[in-house]
């Protein structure tokens, strides 16, 4: 539609409504159809923005005129001027569809769609950033433009030496966009605003985005991890972090320097496989298990020819990696091992797990002893088993007995009924001596007087015995299906005392690997490269890198989509560092048969 300049809407209306005196009262109605008009044919006119032939849908009238006749057909001349075309009757009879027609018009040029009678949309509905609605030419030169876009990021990655993962990062496209808002002629802040004045805002825009992390810490409580490290000055420093439930960290891993330093190696790799080099962290746990494995499953392929004709030593590997006997061995120390690396997995992971590791450990015991039943290594069961357990002495704390203890699910018939691995009959946990010798003593310890020590041991009689609010459907439904901590916070109302002792011991990690991966956090903000940094940036460094990875991996797009665990190799300087693939395959043959 079009629309005349010289005169108002809201002046037209006014006008319009003194019209509305004069007219008939048998004027005809029409139905009011989703479009004003439709065009017809182009007209006599040679101009493109010349006359066309419509017709108006509302009465159904067919007419040749340009775009500023067809605003005077539905609205009216201006006053003082003649009119050059017939008024549509069915909106001269019908107010309330005149009204409607003003309001669409006035809401169209109110957004700046319409500024005059050209650009009008009540003929039509364009599709805005529709590519369809755009000619070919303009089309072109639109991907002309964002490819030139690309490519200065691409230069900008270059030479900074910035590896293509930051492409997957969403802070990276969070920039991007929010400089497509910025004002025209933004520019980009000075080195010395960003590593002092917006350094220490962002510091303190990451501590406050934090802050719904912090509060878990006062109801399911925090256990502090620390290890000492130096950095690359040789400085000593100590790690702190705080870690429960919600405290998932990063992960890191460090590139495999033989192959990649060393170009005849790197070439024989690469003539001789089809698939990329893996790189495994040092601070990642069972590097020869995952070795293992992919010599067992891609053989010595390549290998063979290379080595005869190096020295003796070269010559002993080809004989072992041609005997029967070596890929034989190789077999049976993963059939064996599997159990131990999936344990260790499992306590290296994030999440509630200090409730878990006590039945982990049990069933790890019991499935290396299905594997070596049948296994040639079989007889060696009993040391294998005595070597584990003196480990585990060691390590467990009755903190790991109460966890087991005050995890509902275990406590669940059908899992009881079940048999464990190694064909042990499961039991209660508090049907176990030794679970409950450890649970007195984890109490002893957390109660600050008799009375209080008193009334954990009734509460959890109450609990484990099922009474009360436990005996509820729902509660034993959910002991089985509901995460642990959330299932306390949701039935606590029976033994409030228990409950918050339940929630601080089931939100502790059981493992310091936290403070580990941490070591390559800091060794990638502080590196050799960068050593003119005072500790006291380094630190605001690391601890906005760190949450902010932290507080990305509660988001949807973290679990799934392209930006699926974009962080998962943050120091690594190789452009081409194939992290995502590493992690996703998660050595899938080893877990999974």
């Amino acid at each position: 539609m079009t629309f005349g300049k010289k005169k108002t809407l809201d002046e037209r209306e006014k006008s319009m409504t003194e019209e509305f005196d004069d007219l008939v009262e048998d004027a005809p109605t029409f139905d009011v159809p989703e479009d004003e008009i439709t065009f017809v044919g182009s007209g006599n006119s040679k101009n493109p923005g010349g006359a066309k032939v419509w017709m108006c849908h509302y009465c159904n009238i067919q007419y040749t005129s340009s775009y500023s006749r067809i605003h005077m057909h539905f609205f009216g001349v201006p006053g003082g001027k003649k009119p050059e075309i017939r008024r549509c009757p069915a909106i001269l009879a019908d107010r309330e569809k005149y009204m409607k027609l003003l309001k669409k018009v006035k809401n169209a040029e109110k957004t700046g769609v319409s500024k005059s009678l050209k650009n009008s949309i009540i003929s039509k509905k364009p599709n805005s950033g529709s590519s369809s609605s755009k000619k070919p030419i303009e089309q072109a030169f639109g991907l002309m433009e964002r490819h030139a876009v690309d490519l200065k990021i691409m230069r900008g990655l270059c030479a900074n030496g910035i590896p293509f993962n930051v492409l997957r990062n969403p802070q990276f496209h969070e920039m991007v966009t929010a400089i497509n808002k910025a004002p025209p002629g933004y520019k980009a802040p000075s080195s010395e605003k960003a590593r002092t004045v917006l350094l220490d805002e962002c510091a303190r825009d990451v501590e406050k985005d934090s802050s719904s992390i912090k509060d878990t810490w006062f109801t399911q409580g925090v256990s502090i991890v620390s290890d000492g490290w130096s950095n690359v000055k040789h400085e000593p420093l100590i790690n702190v972090l705080a870690v429960n439930s919600r405290g998932a960290t990063f992960i890191g891993k460090m590139v495999v320097k033989y192959f990649l330093n060393h170009s005849q190696a790197l070439a024989i790799f690469r003539d001789n496989s089809k698939l990329e080099l893996l790189k495994v962290a040092s601070t990642r746990f069972a590097v020869s298990l995952h070795t293992f494995k992919k010599f067992l499953t891609h053989g010595g392929n390549g290998l063979n020819k290379e080595m005869k004709t190096q020295k003796k030593n070269g010559e002993l590997v080809v004989q072992t990696i041609q005997s029967e006997t070596f890929w034989d061995d190789v077999d049976h120390i993963l059939a064996i091992t599997k159990p131990i690396f999936l344990l260790i997995k499992f306590c290296d992971g994030d999440g509630p797990r200090m409730g878990e590791i006590y039945e982990r450990m049990d069933n790890m015991l019991g499935e290396i002893k299905d594997v070596m039943k049948d296994n040639v290594y079989g007889a060696f069961y009993p040391d294998v088993e005595k070597i584990i357990l003196a480990r585990w002495e060691k390590m467990t704390i009755p903190l790991h007995c109460l966890g087991f203890a005050l995890t509902p699910r275990f406590y669940d018939t059908r899992y009881i009924e079940t048999l464990a691995p190694g064909g042990i009959k499961r039991k209660a946990p508090n049907a176990d001596k030794e679970i409950m010798i450890g649970v007195m003593d984890a109490f002893k310890r957390i109660a600050e007087n008799p009375e209080e020590e008193k009334l954990l041991r009734n509460q959890f009689a109450t609990f484990n015995m099922k009474k009360g609010f436990f005996a509820l459907p729902g509660a034993v439904m959910d002991a089985v299906t509901m995460d642990v901590v959330d299932w306390w916070s949701t039935y606590c109302s029976e033994t409030p005392e228990l409950a918050d002792v339940a929630k601080k011991v089931l939100s502790q990690p059981i493992s310091s690997s936290s403070a580990e991966r941490n070591w390559s956090t800091y060794s990638y903000i502080h590196s050799v490269k960068r050593n003119r940094l005072n500790n006291k940036r380094a630190d605001k460094l690391v601890y906005i890198h760190s949450n902010i990875r932290l507080q990305s991996r509660f988001s949807d797009s973290y679990k799934e989509g392209p930006l699926k665990k974009w962080d998962m190799n943050p120091e690594s300087t190789n452009l081409e560092g194939s992290t995502s693939r590493l992690e996703d395959m998660k050595w899938e043959n080893l877990e999974e048969e």
